[in-house]
């Protein structure tokens, strides 16, 4: 989905409404759209720098709009801190309301999602404190719906398409009644893009031609970008021909508007076109375009976007040095956000590449082939090399035969002569075999030390599918593996099994304080002191953000308290060793021990769950031993079928 679009949609519909910025409402639609920022900015930047009290604050929102409407996130950031400092008392619904869809939308640009749909939520509570002494119901109705138009477009990067779509179903059919064309068509477009992620390209694509429609015909980057995901659907499901000819019309008029964001994700499509043709050098050349915009813009997730591209077109034209430098900078773009899935790109070219995004049956898949293929390979050169100086070694032979037969007829005399000849024949007869042996050996050698790579990065590949990477410990998909086999092996022997879940306190309020970096070495913390604490028999593992489970085999619930206590002490004496006053972190864990009523393995993990949702309900730092009493008023997560879970 194309992000810049959503906001320089709400913005001038804000604006129009809320009489903030005025004339810059038309900017998109003037033949210098930059000049007239630069302009803009300067202006309002000057009243700024003399006016106090609430007309600063109010300079301050317009600028913010200003910045939003041109998609400039590097400026907004340090504006929207200064904002929150001087609107954290406000009572003014109007000015809590522009903050949170601020809020919202350099959350949604920097990829946190779940919190720029609680700004959102926030904006639309300010909207419920709105009345006509301020607007009529018209613009009432109108700030409400695109405020869930906002929300709509960020649901559906949280994967919430069902939620996503009746919002914007909802916002298309008000704007109909209310006749709002403009918002109608923003409705209908962002449609087409829900439909696009759900791989529904031909309903996307009629959504697209539809929007392109309705769109009033002034708004020329709005027409412009309808026209270009017109291209993108019909490359999928129609002629390439009339794409690129979509597409160059496009691109034409983006930089007539010099509206670089458009124009850089146009100049990414473009590449990908030309990739699909398999021109490798056409695709490069124009990533690279769109990466110099991107960098230019500065927009991290547009420009980790970029690069993952360019990484790949890269890698298409065997400059893996670039391809890899590039991949990784994508990786650190997108390592704080809420874009999991993306964080571990490739890294050992595709088997490296398919794991990092956690589909190991596809890395371990593809070097199985590439191993057999590489076997067969060697095969062939092998035999075709030995039967090449098998036939050499016969023609040789022959033709030997045949000069001495005519030579002794002819000329007796020279028999002497010939014999000599006949041994240095065979000399070099024995000197091509030395050869070919030699090449044999030396192909030999070759193929046990593929073999011994081949098996390598089996192993490797093998460690990588069960091990997660952060903290060393056993992964999701493995711990859950282990667990069924310790649960099944107990239903058969019943010696006893426990369950911890253990999750960290505060976890969110870590990185948000302190950055990403802290929060990964304080779940490296957690895993250390839980390794250190558990005997050789016991499993853990990492399954979820700061979410730990254990398996405790041959113990009876006593004894996995107990040891439930020394994790939990553990943890906040090594925490104290690690990180001193700076981090203080504590953590909760619920324990359940198998029963009889316990059929499956996701039953007792839900038990530990509902013993863990008690603990830190009553005020976490400690532990909760699961009771019947919790199957009330406790949400149960379903761990069922663990073992398919990504």
């Amino acid at each position: 989905m194309k992000k810049s679009s959503v906001w320089l949609t709400c913005l001038l519909l804000l604006c129009w409404h809320q009489n903030v910025l005025a004339e810059s409402a038309t900017f998109v639609l003037g033949s210098s759209p930059h000049i007239q920022f630069t302009q803009a900015e300067s202006q309002l930047v000057a009243q700024i720098d003399t006016e106090l009290g609430q007309t600063n604050i109010e300079l301050k929102l317009k600028l913010a709009d200003l910045y939003m409407l041109f998609d400039r996130v590097d400026l907004l950031q340090p504006l929207l801190s200064d904002l929150e400092q001087q609107l954290t008392h406000s009572s003014n619904p109007i000015e809590k309301l522009q903050w949170h869809t601020i809020s919202g939308y350099v959350k949604f640009f920097s990829g946190q999602y779940s919190a720029a749909n609680q700004h959102f939520d926030e904006a639309i509570e300010q909207h419920k404190l709105l009345t006509s002494e301020f607007f009529d119901d018209s613009q009432l109705a109108y700030f409400y719906h695109y405020i869930v138009l906002l929300k709509a477009v960020n649901l559906a990067y949280l994967q919430d398409y069902n939620q996503s779509i009746a919002l914007l179903t909802d916002v298309h059919r008000q704007a109909d009644q209310w006749k709002w064309p403009l918002l109608k068509a923003r409705a209908v477009y962002y449609l087409g893009d829900v439909n696009y992620e759900l791989k529904n390209y031909e309903q996307a694509l009629v959504q697209y031609q539809d929007a392109y429609k309705l769109y009033p015909k002034d708004y020329a980057v709005y027409l412009t970008q309808a026209l270009m995901s017109q291209a993108q659907m019909i490359n999928v499901v129609g002629q390439r021909s009339e794409a690129f000819q979509l597409l160059e019309q496009s691109i034409s008029q983006l930089k007539a508007l010099d509206h670089k964001d458009s124009l850089a994700f146009a100049y990414l499509l473009k590449s990908y076109f030309f990739s699909k043709q398999g021109d490798n050098e056409q695709s490069l050349q124009w990533i690279a375009k769109s990466v110099q915009i991107r960098e230019q813009l500065g927009v991290p997730i547009d420009l980790a976007n970029a690069y993952v591209h360019y990484s790949a077109r890269l890698s298409d034209a065997k400059q893996q040095e670039e391809a890899i430098k590039f991949a990784m900078q994508a990786a650190e773009l997108v390592e704080s956000t809420e874009n999991l899935s993306g964080q571990w790109d490739a890294y050992n070219n595709l088997a490296g590449i398919l794991n990092q995004a956690g589909r190991y049956q596809q890395a371990y898949h593809f070097m199985h082939l590439s191993e057999r293929a590489l076997l067969a390979k060697a095969r062939l050169d092998i035999t075709s090399e030995t039967a090449r100086l098998n036939t050499e070694f016969n023609l040789a032979k022959e033709q030997i035969q045949n000069q001495y037969l005519d030579e002794q007829k002819i000329l007796l005399e020279q028999r002497n002569s010939l014999l000599n000849d006949q041994l240095k024949l065979k000399q070099a007869q024995q000197s091509k075999q030395q050869w070919a042996l030699f090449i044999m050996f030396v192909a030999l050698v070759v193929f046990l030390i593929l073999l011994v790579i081949i098996y390598w990065l089996y192993r490797k590949s093998k460690v990588l599918a069960t091990t997660d990477t952060l903290t060393g410990l056993h992964n999701r998909r493995h711990i859950f593996e282990l667990g069924e086999q310790a649960f099944s092996s107990n239903q058969r022997y019943q010696h006893g099994l426990c369950v911890l879940m253990l999750d960290v306190d505060n976890f969110k309020d870590v990185n948000d304080q302190h950055g990403h970096e802290k929060g990964d070495q304080v779940l490296i913390m957690v895993a250390k002191a839980c390794k250190r604490s558990l005997r050789d028999s016991d499993l853990v593992g990492r399954i979820g953000g700061e979410e730990f489970l254990f398996i405790l085999s041959h113990v009876d619930e006593q004894t996995a308290i107990a040891l439930a206590e020394r994790i939990r002490v553990d943890i906040a004496s090594l925490s104290k060793e690690t990180f001193g006053k700076q981090i203080e972190v504590s953590v909760s864990i619920g324990l359940a021990t198998q029963r009889h009523h316990n059929e499956h393995l996701a039953s007792l993990i839900n038990e530990a769950d509902m013993a863990l949702y008690q603990a830190k309900n009553s005020g976490r730092n400690q532990v909760q031993v699961f009771k019947q009493s919790m199957l009330r008023g406790s949400p149960s997560h379903n761990y069922g079928d663990p073992v398919s879970s990504s």
